[in-house]
């Protein structure tokens, strides 16, 4: 069984059950990567659209920066937008990793701002950052076990990937016991390690 620490946090954290209720009245979401993006801010918005997908919710992903050549090889990357869409007519956006407005790279206000970095400038109306956790895909896996989504062998893959970009191959600081109970879950669902 799956280590329940973070889940028992995120089920009493007062910003995933606003999240989640905000998420809950939603028909169209904007996700925003930080500028110069790297495999935790790409990958973690791309599981994030796929669980909003499961509740019939239109999402688009931009980045101000293009992907990288590295991460376009990853499955799904090549979907993110460098430009926001003409049309703003979103209900929610919702930054990933981005700490402050300027990393962000767009003029928008913002609706959830979702960072594992302690120093982020908390500029959303909800501000979701929590340091422990070792990478915003994390932080997703538990948005998606709070919200009861289903991990999709997809999802599980991106938020392998996330984590494991992140803490730089399992081996940085930021690794903890709950990153590799986060990475058997994800495998168990369907993630290839290879």
């Amino acid at each position: 069984e799956h280590p329940v620490s973070n889940l028992i946090g995120y089920f009493l954290d007062k910003n995933i059950s606003t999240i989640l209720r905000s998420l809950s009245r939603a028909k169209r979401v904007l996700l925003i990567c930080h500028r110069d993006p790297d495999g935790d801010t790409a990958w973690s918005a791309l599981a994030f659209a796929e669980m909003l997908r499961q509740k019939n919710i239109s999402t688009t992903i931009c980045c101000y920066d293009q992907m990288p050549s590295n991460l376009l090889a990853f499955p799904g990357t090549n979907k993110i937008k460098n430009k926001l869409p003409a049309r703003q007519d979103w209900d929610l956006s919702i930054t990933i990793e981005a700490g402050d407005k300027r990393r962000m790279g767009f003029e928008l206000n913002i609706d959830i701002n979702i960072d594992h970095h302690s120093d982020n400038a908390r500029y959303g109306k909800i501000n979701w950052v929590d340091p422990t956790a070792s990478a915003c895909g994390s932080m997703i896996l538990g948005l998606l076990r709070a919200g009861k989504f289903k991990l999709t062998p997809a999802i599980a893959a991106h938020l392998y990937a996330a984590i494991f970009s992140d803490t730089g191959g399992l081996r940085f600081a930021n690794t903890t016991a709950q990153t590799y109970a986060d990475m058997q879950l994800l495998v168990s669902h369907g993630a290839l390690p290879s």
